[in-house]
C-alpha cells in the first residue's frame, strides 16, 4: 500500500540577517532560538488548495492533504512553526471546490538542513497528525528553492467491507471484499495510490487473513493493495462464525490497528427428509350381535289328588256313599319364550382416501443486483497515474463483468475489466457515468466527475 507521491513545491527567498533587502519579513518558528544574530532565515511564500469534504469520504480520493486539514506545521532544528490553514483563517480563500490557503514559511540558511511538515484536522496543530513528510536539503541565500516534499497519510484506523451475504451455502464462488483505511479525521486513504505511515513515519503494511473458516475459505492477495482482495469459498463444508481479519503493522513489525468483517452466508447443506404420504385409515370391523339363547320355563308338577279313607259303617247302618276323587287339575303347557332376532351387523364405511396436494412449481430464482464499490469517483487530475479501481460483486458471479462508459462526456474517462475489477483512468475534465454489467444482465451506474485542480506556488523576493 503506498500513498500518491505528491511534490509540494515551495519558493523560498532567503534573507541573510545582516543584509536585508526584499522587502519581505521573517518569520521565526515559535521555540526557536533568536538570539544568533548571525543565523540566516528563508522566506517561502505557498500556496496550498485544500479539497472540499464530499457527502461521502468513500466517493473521494485523498489528496496529498486531507479534506480535513485545518493547520500544519513545520518542525527546525530551531523550533516549531504552527500555520492556521482553517477556513475563516486571514491566510486562506474559499471556495465550491475547497479553499486555497497562502502562508509565509521561515527555514534556516545552510547545507542539508532537516524539516518535517504535519498537518491535522485541529486548528492549533496539535492532536493526531493526518499526514506527514520530512526531508533535508540545501537552502541557498538570496535566491528562491525549490523544495520536493512528499507527504505520506498517517494511517489511524481500517475499516473491512464483505459484501452481504458473501455466499450460498454448498455453491463454490468468490466475493471482492474492500478494506478502506482511514486517516484520523475519518477521511478514506486511497491503498496503492499512497505511502502509508504510522505516527512515528514508520511504513506501514496491511495484511488479511480468515478467521473461523474452517479451511472452507480463503483470501488473495493477503496484503492489501491497488486492487481488491478476494474471498474464495470452495463450498465444501459450512463455516461457522467466519470473518475476515484486516492487520495494520509497521516496519519494527508492531501492530498500529485491526478491524474484521463477517462473512455471512445464506441457505443450508442439510437435505431436508421427504414428506411420507399419508397412510389411509382402515374401515372398523363390525362387531355381530350374540344370539340370545332362549331359557324354558318348566311345567309345574302336578298335585295328586288324596285317597279318600273310607268309614266303616256298622251294620246294619248302610254304608255311605264314597264321595269321588277330585278331577287332578290338568298340567299347563309350557310357553317357550321366542328366540332374539339378531341386529344386523352395521355396514363399515371406509374412510375416504387423502387428496394429494400438489407441489407447486417453483418460483424463478430472481437475478442477483451487482453492487459497486465504491459507488462514484471523483478525480482532480488526468493520466494514468490517477486510475482507480472500483470492485463490483454479485452473488454466484465468480468474476465476470463488462463496463463501458454511457452518458455525459464519454470521453473524460476509459475503462477496462479484470475479472471484479473495473479500472477507470481519467482522460479529460468531464461528467459521465460508468455502467458495469453482471451475470444475468444485471447493471449498476456509477457516477463519474473528472476535475483539474491546480496547485500555485509563488515566491518572492
Amino acid at each position: 500500500m503506498k500513498y500518491r507521491l505528491v511534490a509540494l513545491g515551495f519558493g523560498l527567498l532567503l534573507l541573510s540577517a545582516c543584509g536585508g533587502g526584499g522587502g519581505g519579513s521573517s518569520v521565526a518558528p515559535s521555540g526557536a532560538d533568536t538570539t544568533s544574530p548571525t543565523q540566516a532565515q528563508g522566506e517561502a511564500s505557498v500556496t496550498i488548495t485544500i479539497p472540499s469534504v464530499t457527502t461521502s469520504s468513500s466517493k473521494r480520493r485523498p489528496q496529498y492533504v486531507s479534506a480535513a486539514t485545518n493547520s500544519m506545521t513545520i518542525a527546525t532544528a530551531t523550533g516549531t512553526s504552527v500555520v492556521s490553514l482553517a477556513a475563516g483563517s486571514p491566510n486562506c480563500t474559499s471556495s465550491n471546490s475547497g479553499r486555497s490557503c497562502a502562508v509565509q514559511l521561515g527555514l534556516p540558511a545552510g547545507s542539508n538542513v532537516p524539516f518535517t511538515v504535519r498537518t491535522f484536522a485541529s486548528t492549533d496543530g496539535s492532536g493526531t497528525p493526518l499526514s506527514i513528510a520530512s526531508a533535508a536539503t540545501t537552502i541557498v541565500a538570496n535566491q528562491v528553492n525549490t523544495l520536493s516534499l512528499t507527504l505520506n497519510a498517517v494511517l489511524n484506523s481500517l475499516q473491512v467491507i464483505v459484501p452481504s451475504p458473501a455466499f450460498t451455502a454448498g455453491q463454490p464462488s468468490t466475493a471482492s471484499v474492500i478494506v478502506n483505511m482511514r486517516d484520523a479525521a475519518n477521511q478514506i486513504i486511497v491503498a496503492g495510490a499512497n505511502n502509508v505511515v504510522d505516527v512515528n513515519d514508520s511504513p506501514v503494511t496491511v495484511g488479511l487473513q480468515v478467521s473461523g473458516g474452517s479451511g472452507a475459505l480463503s483470501v488473495a492477495p493477503a496484503t492489501v493493495g491497488a486492487n481488491p482482495s478476494t474471498l474464495t469459498y470452495t463450498g465444501a463444508a459450512l463455516p461457522a462464525n467466519a470473518s475476515l481479519v484486516a492487520t495494520a503493522v509497521n516496519a519494527l513489525n508492531q501492530t498500529v490497528t485491526a478491524a474484521s468483517g463477517a462473512v455471512a452466508f445464506t441457505g443450508s447443506l442439510s437435505t431436508p427428509a421427504p414428506t411420507a404420504a399419508p397412510t389411509a385409515t382402515p374401515a372398523p370391523t363390525a362387531t355381530p350381535s350374540p344370539i340370545a339363547t332362549p331359557t324354558a320355563t318348566p311345567a309345574p308338577s302336578a298335585t295328586p289328588s288324596p285317597i279318600a279313607t273310607p268309614t266303616a259303617t256298622p251294620t246294619p247302618t248302610q254304608a255311605p256313599t264314597a264321595t269321588p276323587a277330585p278331577t287332578a287339575t290338568p298340567v299347563p303347557t309350557a310357553t317357550p319364550t321366542p328366540l332374539h332376532t339378531p341386529s344386523p351387523a352395521p355396514t363399515a364405511t371406509p374412510s375416504p382416501a387423502p387428496t394429494a396436494t400438489p407441489t407447486p412449481a417453483p418460483t424463478p430464482t430472481p437475478v442477483p443486483t451487482v453492487q459497486a464499490a465504491p459507488q462514484s469517483l471523483t478525480f482532480t487530475n488526468v493520466g494514468a497515474l490517477y486510475a482507480q479501481t472500483i470492485a463490483a460483486s454479485q452473488a454466484n458471479n465468480g468474476g465476470s463483468f463488462s463496463a463501458t462508459v454511457s452518458g455525459g462526456t464519454t470521453s473524460a474517462v476509459t475503462v477496462s475489466t479484470s475479472g471484479a475489477n473495473v479500472t477507470v483512468t481519467p482522460v479529460a475534465a468531464g461528467a459521465t457515468n460508468v455502467v458495469i454489467t453482471g451475470a444475468g444482465g444485471a447493471t449498476v451506474t456509477v457516477p463519474i466527475s473528472v476535475t483539474v485542480t491546480t496547485l500555485t506556488i509563488s515566491g518572492r523576493r
